[in-house]
C-alpha cells in the first residue's frame, strides 16, 4: 500500500489552554494533506479537484495521544479506502516519531455545480495507487 505523507509544523496558535494541540486542529492537518494530495493529482492527471469541487460529506476521527508544541511536526500519512461512483474514503495516521496520535476517516465526494458528479476513469485510476 502506498501513503501520500505530508509533514506538518505545530503552530503556536494550534495550542490550546492545556498546552495541547487542539482537537479540531488534527482535521487541518488532514485538510493539509489533501490538499497536497489533490494539487500533485493535478500535476499528474490534469484533474483539478480543487477547481471542479468537491465536499466533505463526513468525518470521523480518534484521538490517541496528546500533541504538544515541543513535537514541532506531525507527519501526516493519507491512504484511499473505499472508492465509489462518486466518493472515495481517505484514511488518515497523524503520527509524531512514528508514534499514533490521531485516525481520521474522511468522505469526499464530487460534485459539479449542484449536485454528486460520477468520477472518471484517470481520477479512480489515480486515487488506486493509494488504496488499502
Amino acid at each position: 500500500m502506498t501513503e501520500f505523507h505530508v509533514n506538518v509544523p505545530v503552530r503556536f496558535n494550534d495550542i490550546d489552554m492545556f498546552g495541547h494541540v487542539n482537537s479540531p486542529v488534527y482535521l487541518s492537518y488532514c485538510e493539509i494533506n489533501r490538499v497536497a494530495m489533490f494539487t500533485r493529482m493535478h500535476k499528474e492527471t490534469g484533474s483539478d479537484l480543487m477547481a471542479s469541487g468537491f465536499v466533505v460529506a463526513e468525518t470521523r476521527i480518534r484521538y490517541l495521544m496528546p500533541v504538544t508544541l515541543e513535537h514541532e511536526f506531525v507527519h501526516v500519512n493519507c491512504s484511499v479506502g473505499r472508492i465509489g461512483r462518486s466518493s472515495f474514503q481517505l484514511n488518515y495516521a497523524v503520527k509524531v516519531d512514528d508514534v499514533m496520535a490521531a485516525e481520521a476517516e474522511v468522505v469526499v465526494v464530487l460534485v459539479d455545480k449542484s449536485a454528486s458528479r460520477p468520477m472518471t476513469d484517470q481520477e479512480r485510476d489515480w486515487l488506486t495507487a493509494f488504496k488499502q
